[in-house]
């Protein structure tokens, strides 16, 4: 299994404990996606989520170790975190040690409470995903399929990450 440096130091900090029983990972993902469909989730990401002020991208980082720390406390797990000043969440570890495990991926697929994760592979020249983007004035849905208007020229997309 070959894994970037971020998650290899990502999981350091995580008991490998518990990252080794995969149904205590299940009860987590499926705990992580309750906690974001639930109210405190939503609430925790809405004071987060202000593409008006600066640092949206910290902020929004800060609230997914909130809700992960969270859903660990709630479970009894926090004692498997080594120091939690070096922790930056669940979804790196767990992607990286179960990649293949489609009941575990399913259910991460699910998780962020507005914008889908895209956890599947995207490959160089290959086939995008049709995505729905949310506009920054509108906060409405848009295909990203109706942005790209030269369908007979490739679409350039410049992304970066928060994970």
């Amino acid at each position: 299994m070959q894994m970037s440096n971020a998650a290899r130091e990502a999981m350091m900090v995580i008991d490998g404990e518990l990252l080794a029983d995969r149904e205590v990972v299940l009860r987590i993902v499926r705990k992580q996606r309750e906690v974001l469909e639930g109210e405190e989730g939503k609430q925790v990401f809405a004071l987060a989520n202000d593409p008006t002020k600066p640092g949206l991208v910290v902020n929004l980082k800060r609230a997914i170790v909130k809700t992960d720390r969270m859903v660990l406390e709630e479970l009894g797990f926090d004692k498997h975190i080594k120091d939690w000043s070096k922790f930056h969440g669940m979804l790196m570890p767990i992607v990286a040690r179960y990649r293949n495990d489609q009941e575990i991926m399913n259910v991460l697929k699910y998780l962020s409470p507005k914008t889908p994760r895209m956890i599947d592979d995207v490959k160089v020249n290959g086939q995008r995903p049709d995505l729905d983007l949310i506009t920054m004035r509108s906060q409405q849905p848009m295909r990203m399929s109706d942005l790209h208007l030269h369908k007979d020229r490739p679409l350039v997309i410049i992304a970066s990450s928060i994970s």
